[in-house]
């Protein structure tokens, strides 16, 4: 009784503990979307900023005025003095305060989802031991810190206010001049990889949660989980790709367009080009260079190169995943497919119908294999030709599509199965017709 009683408590704490790892597991998923939404927002806060101070260095052809001042070594840099450009940066440098203190803050949830892990394990090995379970405080590792900083990195580099700087490069011969705002918008979209990490953690919540599992104790499965050999995130991206592929396409196909356009926009705007100017020349160049390369608009700096190449290097994996995407839903569900199969027979079925019926109308005037006229011999062949060939694909149907019709299975076979010589003889004609005759009466 004892025992019993201290299994059901060894039950109700692990249960306790478990409702916690997944109460912090929607916290951390939470503040993931959050920062998937702040990221995205100040990176069109960016492109805005970005749009409002360098709108006049983006043109078809350099103004001779302006290239000489830009030629100019002594010059003082570029300022942006727009007030909006100004209340913009102000904005994101707010908006990019908020991404690092949420950053911090999924941080702490990931330490405390490892803490409750720990926790459990240590319960886990205590019971198997038969010993009471003593907390355990697992160190941070190394991985963790590395990437937390690297986040706090690539979040905290953003358009500052008031800081100005043009960087000269030479790229084939031409001399650019990139605006600080330029430079600064093209890197923040690397703030995407939240994005990532928010659709990431949005299918391993939704498909890999062992909830249920424990619920109706399907060990079994939780084995499994725990024991699979492939990566599970290679597992969630099959799961992804399998279950929600338009929506997992198009969200793909969607950022990286948008992406790789708009650095090609920064790296190509100031080489006063025909496509420098307007954004759908840029779209144009990165899709093309990536599909069919016209070579009429072709990237002529570095940096839009390499961001046609990386659009080169993802364009056929967007296409073989689109195929078959495609391909599987035009695939029969097995509704479709059992109802398919259903009309199929009966037309089968029907055309056999159809053949027997002339057979036995034929028969039925008097005409025999063996009497009347080498026209009406003909005749009767043609049929029981026609006869054989429909039994014989109805035949096929039925082995194909393993259908199970004892009756009908029957009575085929023992028409088709019927030597062509039997109908030869006098006595032949009237066994044939018989074993035909109950053949209809089965069909």
């Amino acid at each position: 009784m004892k025992a019993k009683r201290k299994g059901e408590v060894d039950l109700m704490e692990d249960n306790k503990i478990r409702g916690e790892l997944r109460e912090v597991e929607r916290s951390i998923y939470g503040r993931q979307r959050v920062l998937a939404f702040m990221a995205i927002a100040s990176i069109v806060i960016g492109v805005l900023i970005n749009e409002i101070c360098a709108d006049g260095d983006y043109v078809e052809v350099r103004d001779p005025v302006n290239a000489a001042y830009l030629d100019d070594p002594s010059r003082p840099p570029r300022e942006c003095q727009d007030g909006r450009a100004l209340l913009l940066k102000a904005a994101q440098s707010v908006l990019t305060l908020g991404l690092l203190v949420m950053i911090v803050l999924r941080f702490r949830l990931r330490v405390h989802q490892k803490r409750v892990v720990q926790r459990l394990k240590d319960r886990r090995v205590a019971l198997l031991r038969n010993k009471n379970s003593k907390a355990s405080d697992p160190k941070i590792p190394r991985s963790m810190m590395v990437k937390l900083a690297f986040e706090g990195v690539l979040c905290a580099v953003h358009t500052l206010p008031f800081l100005h700087i043009d960087i000269k490069n030479e790229a084939l011969g031409r001399t650019l001049y990139y605006r600080s705002e330029s430079l600064l918008c093209g890197f923040m979209f690397l703030r995407l990889y939240h994005v990532y990490l928010w659709q990431e953690q949005s299918v391993f919540l939704q498909y890999f949660n062992l909830e249920d599992s424990y619920l109706i104790k399907d060990h079994k499965t939780i084995k499994l989980t725990q024991e699979c050999a492939t990566s599970h995130r290679t597992l969630a991206f099959k799961v992804a790709m399998t279950r929600n592929p338009r929506k997992m396409i198009g969200t793909f196909v969607l950022l990286l367009l948008s992406s790789c356009t708009y650095i090609v926009r920064i790296a190509e705007g100031p080489a006063a080009m025909p496509h420098s100017k307007y954004i759908w020349n840029q779209m144009w160049v990165a899709i093309t260079q990536a599909t069919t390369g016209y070579g009429e608009s072709v990237p002529v700096t570095h940096i839009g190169r390499f961001a046609c190449i990386v659009v080169m290097l993802f364009m056929p994996i967007i296409i073989a995943l689109m195929t078959a995407s495609t391909t599987k839903a035009l695939n029969l569900s097995p509704d479709e497919a059992l109802l398919m199969q259903g009309i199929d027979k009966n037309r089968k079925r029907v055309r056999v119908l159809t053949a027997a019926a002339s057979l036995v109308q034929h028969w039925w005037r008097g005409v025999s294999s063996t009497h009347g006229s080498s026209v009406d011999r003909h005749k009767n062949m043609q049929l029981v030709r026609e006869m054989y060939i429909a039994a014989h694909e109805l035949k096929s149907f039925y082995v194909t599509s393993k259908v199970s019709r004892a009756e009908d299975s029957k009575g085929l076979l023992e028409f088709v199965g019927m030597p062509h010589e039997a109908g030869q003889g006098a006595g032949g004609g009237g066994g044939m017709r018989r074993s035909l005759m109950g053949y209809l009466r089965k069909v």
